[in-house]
């Protein structure tokens, strides 16, 4: 007894001595004076401005704490604040001090406020802060290398926490982003290890980019056991309210309990419930989850069946989805989902989509892989619009996730019309994701799938209105960011009408440059050739394609439904140009492009026949004219180049040789007005030769030109009748028919030879008496007629 009583002495003269010291240190400390000393040394560690505003103000009994008041922190070498409190208590609780052991008692924070900034470069106006603390941990770590980690003197047990008036500010200066999160109130009860306490948060979300107003509620028993790692949120009731993006009206209520436990990797969710309602313009949106019961564990999976529905309704579209998830079994290695199931259906005017997926889940937590192996799915579309008016679309194929890698692989096969598509897929990297593909399809008719062309404007509307409007700005900017590399490949295609086979196109792009290199096709007896690029960074366009071989009649009866050009040969073209609009894109065309043609005709003019019917008057003057006509000059040989600048194509080197004809031609195609300004002159020559004959320049006899000029959708054509004789004499004239008729074997141009001369053909009257024979013909008028054709 003697020595338990002299051990509570000395418990007690401790205690009085204790108390004496905590008297004596309340009595005399004034930490106000070392103020100045903090402002020093914090300015000496961080280069940062610390702001004492108001007084620090100690507490000892019955609890040890300290307060201060208008604290404020500036940016790295700046004046510029970065945070600050209007107002910070911390308390500890006194007698666990005793034991070494650290107990926040109490924390409160008022007007507490940070403003966070990532700059274009990508550091942050707190990376100085980061770089600081890590400096400072590496160090500790090297001073001590061997020495024994002892537990942690503070025990986490706070007797509550409460933060008023607060506000987060993050502000992303590369994507605009701006983001403030203002704390009306953040009150919770006791947080400890193994200790639920009540928690409840009253924030506002704003942002101009994205354009967010949110208020958020939200209240619960919070389980927050950091030693091991066990977290949960019982008994949760938040709401959330307001504007996101282009959502108003937001209204979602989410109920349940959540509970996660680290140090297992283990996971439940028990009575989680969603509703939401919203609208998106006219459209009224509504969604929904119910989550009964869900449990993961290394051990074991299991849970009752998850579902989740969205319902779209407005005046000019409905869609209803569900996503039901059922047959949870296996552990976190082994998790396998018996069945996922998504229906789908939408409704806009009179245009319906429906769709079905179905697949079985495998997955290993762990690991972080995931794999559909059965995947299948129908699509069917409903159109008024669509050729067949219905259009279905099955798919099957495996998809493979890999979270840890970064890694989405899946092999696709799939069935469009009479169309068999088979594709492998692939992404790298969900932050910049590059993606590859494989496309084989064994035919496609795209026009299948189009509307038909239909210039009329639609019943009840009116037709556009004339003149100019503000064209749409062409933006590459999204390719700056695509990682791509494919390939496709195509049996048979149909595109526009036009027919092709044996199609392969490789496409790459990479920072801001699409290439697609090459492209191949066999197409009209012949073969395309060529490759295409686009530059995002210039917003520039190049292109070179070569046409070999080439039956032109049917490639142009099928691409613009005009029969007008017979013959095999090639068709080059090499053009770039830059801008933002179509128009400027047209300006800034430059480059070349080549025609070579053999052994064809030009459908819509003889221009034998023309000369041949040719009367008497032509130096009668110029005529303005436009016709048609079904004949056609046959040509052994077909030339012309055009050098393109500033979106206007020169030609001055047509040359088509044909018996008893020669054409050249120089002119101008104006592409950014869609308009032409073109002469052609076509000659009769001594020789039925075509391919390999006399050129034009060694040759002696009548030339007719025509020039044709005006907007491609009035054309007009001029025959210049008053420079046909210029330079040529009747004799020279009668000399050259003389020759003609000699070579004709058929003496079909001994009209050709009267009408130069002056001469008369036989002469057929009218049948009937006393009535007036019809005017005849002029021989300019004659010849207008049959030239109009070639320039259709």
């Amino acid at each position: 007894m003697r020595y338990i009583k002299f051990g509570l002495y000395v418990i007690g003269g401790i205690v009085v001595v204790l108390v004496a010291i905590v008297a004596f240190v309340a009595a005399t400390f004034d930490p106000n004076a070392y103020k100045p000393k903090i402002v020093q040394l914090v300015k000496d560690k961080t280069g940062r401005t610390l702001t004492l505003g108001g007084d620090i103000r100690l507490k000892f009994f019955p609890k040890i704490g300290a307060g201060v008041e208008r604290v404020s922190l500036s940016e790295h070498d700046s004046t510029k604040e970065f945070a600050g409190v209007e107002s910070a208590q911390v308390y500890l609780a006194l007698l666990p001090l005793l034991r070494k052991e650290v107990i926040v008692d109490e924390v409160r924070l008022d007007g507490l406020r940070a403003d966070l900034v990532k700059h274009k470069d990508g550091s942050t106006n707190f990376t100085d802060l980061t770089r600081a603390s890590e400096k400072t941990a590496q160090g500790e770590q090297k001073s001590v290398p061997n020495a024994p980690q002892s537990p942690s003197l503070v025990k986490f047990d706070v007797s509550g926490v409460r933060v008023t008036r607060s506000r987060l500010g993050w502000r992303d200066e590369g994507t605009g982003k701006d983001l403030s999160l203002d704390v009306k109130e953040l009150k919770t009860g006791r947080i400890a290890v193994q200790t639920r306490s009540p928690v409840s948060l009253d924030i506002a979300v704003k942002g101009t980019q994205p354009k967010l107003d949110l208020r958020v509620k939200l209240s619960g028993m919070l389980t927050l056991d950091l030693p091991t790692q066990h977290y949960g949120l019982a008994g949760l009731d938040a709401k959330v309210d307001g504007d996101a993006a282009a959502l108003t009206g937001l209204a979602v209520q989410i109920k349940g309990s959540v509970d996660v436990d680290g140090a297992k990797q283990a996971a439940s969710v028990s009575g989680l419930s969603l509703e939401a309602k919203g609208k998106l313009g006219t459209d009224a949106l509504e969604a929904t989850l119910t989550a009964p019961k869900l449990d993961v564990s290394p051990e074991r999976a299991g849970g009752d069946t998850v579902q989740l529905t969205g319902k779209v309704a407005g005046p000019e579209r409905n869609a209803n989805v569900t996503i039901r998830l059922s047959g949870v079994e296996g552990s976190t290695k082994a998790l396998k989902v018996a069945a996922f199931n998504l229906d789908a259906d939408a409704k806009q005017k009179d245009n319906a989509v429906k769709a079905t997926l179905s697949t079985p889940i495998s997955a290993n937590l762990e690991s972080r892989m995931v794999e559909l192996p059965k995947l299948g799915a129908d699509v069917t579309i409903a159109s008024p619009s669509l050729p067949q008016k219905t259009l279905r679309l099955p798919l099957n194929g495996v998809v493979r996730a890999d979270f840890g890698k970064e890694h989405v692989d899946a092999d696709l096969a799939a069935k469009l019309d009479e169309s068999n598509i088979t594709a492998k897929l692939g992404m790298l990297g969900f932050a910049a994701p590059a993606y590859q593909f494989d496309v084989n399809i064994d035919k496609l008719n795209v026009d299948r799938y189009l509307p038909p062309k239909d210039n009329k404007p639609a019943e009840g509307q009116s037709p556009a209105p004339r003149g100019k409007q503000a064209e749409q700005p062409i933006d590459f900017s999204p390719l700056k960011s695509l990682d791509l590399n494919g390939h496709i490949a195509i049996g048979s295609l149909q595109t526009n009408n036009i027919k092709a086979s044996e199609v392969r196109v490789d496409v790459k792009a990479k920072s801001g440059r699409l290439n697609v290199d090459p492209i191949l096709a066999k197409l009209y007896e012949g073969g395309l050739k060529g490759s295409a690029a686009i530059d995002a960074n210039r917003n520039q366009v190049a292109v070179k394609q070569v046409l070999s071989g080439i039956s032109i009649g049917p490639l142009l009866k099928d691409a613009i439904q005009k029969d007008m050009l017979e013959g095999h040969g090639s068709v080059a073209l090499d053009v770039t140009t830059s801008g933002t609009t179509v128009t400027g894109f047209k300006r800034a065309l430059n480059g070349n492009a080549r025609m070579d043609l053999k052994d064809g005709a030009i459908k819509g003019v003889d221009l034998a026949g023309v000369l041949r019917n040719i009367k008497a008057k032509l130096g009668a003057g110029d005529a303005e004219q436009s016709g048609s006509s079904t004949e056609k000059t046959d040509f052994s040989e077909l030339t012309a180049s055009f050098a393109i600048k500033n979106g206007v194509a020169h030609n001055s080197d047509l040359n088509v040789k044909s018996p008893f004809v020669r054409v050249s031609g120089e002119g101008d195609v104006n592409i950014p007005e869609s308009a032409l300004d073109y002469t052609v002159k076509a000659s009769v020559v001594t020789t039925a030769a075509g391919q390999g004959g006399k050129e034009r320049s060694d040759l002696k006899g009548l030339t007719l030109p025509v020039r044709i000029y005006g907007p491609y959708a009035a054309l007009k054509y001029k025959l210049q009748f008053s420079q046909m004789l210029s330079g040529t004499s009747k004799e020279a004239l009668k000399d050259t028919a003389k020759q003609l008729l000699q070579d004709s074997a058929k003496g079909q141009l001994e009209e050709l030879g009267k009408g130069l001369l002056g001469g008369k053909g036989d002469e057929k009257k009218a049948p009937g008496t006393g009535a007036a024979s019809p005017p005849a013909k002029k021989p300019e008028d004659e010849v207008k007629e049959k030239l109009k054709g070639l320039f259709r």
